[in-house]
């Protein structure tokens, strides 16, 4: 592991999305996740990656951030009409059931989960910086 060091920068790790939906059997990528794509397997070999840039982070005491994506049960966010510039397999994405809000498939990652102080963003769109609570700088931590 790397010596903890003075930083003339303030750097801060932000997990986004490592969420039991994309990850894990059994969760909505890997039920719905043909119709874009999606690689389970790809998502689970960065894993490992993140596991250890978690513990080098944390011992240096640079501040972890993590984004968690959710939807409604009554699916009233996930935009089932959506405007014709939409490119379809991106309409397609957004229209899978996933991160119901409260369930395991919503959860982070157990090997993931975020420590004691460790700021979790939750977020309704794409974006963890637009209309979250993710604050940087003077007012938070980082």
């Amino acid at each position: 592991m790397p010596s903890k060091k003075t930083h003339l920068f303030h750097p801060a790790l932000l997990v986004i999305d490592m969420q039991n939906s994309y990850c894990t059997p059994g969760g909505s990528y890997e039920k719905y996740g043909g119709i874009i794509g999606a690689d389970l397997n790809a998502y689970n070999k960065i894993i490992p990656n993140i596991v250890r840039l978690l513990a080098a982070c944390r011992e240096l005491e640079v501040p972890v951030f993590y984004s968690q994506q959710v939807r409604e049960e009554s699916g009233i966010d996930l935009f089932t009409q959506l405007h014709r510039i939409v490119p379809i397999r991106r309409a397609e994405f957004l229209r899978i059931p996933a991160c119901i809000v409260g369930t395991r498939d919503a959860a982070i990652l157990d090997e993931l989960k975020p420590a004691k102080g460790e700021q979790v963003v939750v977020k309704r769109r794409d974006s963890a910086f637009q209309d979250t609570e993710l604050v940087f700088g003077e007012t938070g931590q980082g």
